[in-house]
């Protein structure tokens, strides 16, 4: 069989074609240097190349398990930055609480932490310290050992969490406020609340930025004459902000 001859405008966009596939297969095989402090560096192949994608966690599984659950008791989360000190003594006392309280069979109180500095270890001394000034029994080491804060899961469980200040609350609300874009009828951020803002003392400061803080005794906020001056307490009268974590049910 005779080869048809080609057309001068048909060579034209042969050759043409055949141009964008050489340049398209150098652009695939492209070497680019790599970014190093002194600007050269090996060169790297950018085939292959591809952005990992990230994934945000859900509440629908802990939604799922928790509609086949038989719970029939509330749940009051306590969560602090390190929750060896503030969540663990909150919890105390307010479970002490609970034990003169009709509700006593109906909730029940765990305690959360934000931050992975203390995983694993009981309360700190200065909780204890301040357990013992209440007359509070805190629980021992094994069973009071901080626990990391679970958005998914934790914040689906829990019917309230109470965070000691602004820093936890950002902390947990950086990735429960998503869920209510996902959930909206869940009402997620809506479950976490200040802590101070239950306090007949703390709640009048509502309108200052940390008013309603419950401060961090292991940044040095243990208390005394000076912070009660402070914070507008007359010396003797109120115990000091950190201990004052009385929630009245």
């Amino acid at each position: 069989m005779q080869a048809q001859a080609i057309s001068t405008p048909g060579r034209a966009h042969l050759q043409t074609c055949c141009s964008l596939r050489q340049r398209r297969a150098r652009t695939r095989t492209c070497k680019v240097p790599a970014i190093s402090s002194s600007g050269s560096g090996p060169a790297v192949l950018v085939d292959g190349l591809v952005v990992q994608p990230a994934y945000r966690s859900t509440p629908w599984e802990a939604e799922q398990k928790l509609q086949n659950s038989s719970r029939d008791k509330a749940l009051i989360m306590f969560v602090s930055e390190s929750g060896i000190c503030r969540a663990p003594l909150a919890a105390a006392i307010f479970k002490q609480q609970l034990q003169d309280s009709p509700l006593q069979d109906w909730v029940d109180v765990q305690q959360r932490a934000t931050r992975d500095y203390c995983l694993g270890e009981g309360p700190d001394q200065a909780a204890v310290a301040a357990a013992a000034t209440l007359g509070v029994q805190l629980p021992d080491a094994g069973t009071a050992a901080a626990v990391m804060f679970d958005p998914a899961n934790d914040i689906v469980a829990a019917d309230l969490v109470l965070v000691m200040d602004k820093f936890t609350a950002a902390d947990v609300l950086r990735e429960v406020s998503s869920y209510d874009l996902i959930n909206p009828g869940g009402q997620y951020s809506a479950r976490v609340r200040l802590l101070g803002s239950y306090h007949p003392l703390l709640a009048a400061h509502a309108d200052q930025t940390d008013g309603q803080d419950i401060d961090d005794p292991l940044y040095g906020n243990v208390g005394g004459a000076q912070e009660q001056v402070h914070i507008g307490w007359s010396q003797g009268s109120q115990p000091h902000r950190n201990t004052c974590l009385l929630v009245h049910a």
